[in-house]
């Protein structure tokens, strides 16, 4: 039952947000994601909480390194060995604050936080990976 629940709560491709409307001025992209780790809030509050199954945030990551992968491969001429470690680096800290958020429910308004987490990853890992998406 559990995996039947962890499977229906993983992102399909048609509700991860376009990789090709991510750009340096707006921060759309992430505020995707927390608009979908709403969405499925009761699953993943359980899934990804103290009492869950620790192999559920695995198994997210590797869902959505999957379907970015895929889009990014459409582009050709992409090392990825690389962009597997680009994507490590920043989905485990967008899923780590995400995870954060709504445990601790801070005192910060989403807007912020979605501000804050932009601001955080903007360097250049997220700059090459934007022009690999043009």
């Amino acid at each position: 039952m559990l995996e039947v629940i962890e499977n229906l709560s993983l992102p399909t491709l048609d509700e991860l947000p376009p990789l090709t409307d991510v750009n340096t001025n707006s921060p759309t992209f992430i505020n995707s994601f927390i608009v979908l780790y709403q969405e499925k809030y009761k699953y993943y509050n359980h899934l990804l909480g103290d009492n869950g199954d620790p192999a559920f945030q695995r198994k997210l990551k590797n869902s959505l390194k999957s379907s970015i992968i895929r889009a990014l491969e459409i582009k050709g001429n992409i090392d990825l060995v690389e962009i597997d470690f680009m994507l490590e680096y920043i989905l485990s800290g967008m899923i780590g604050i995400l995870i954060y958020m709504f445990q601790q429910k801070p005192n910060l308004p989403e807007e912020k936080i979605v501000s804050l987490q932009y601001t955080l990853m903007q360097d250049n890992m997220v700059n090459k990976l934007q022009k690999m998406m043009k």
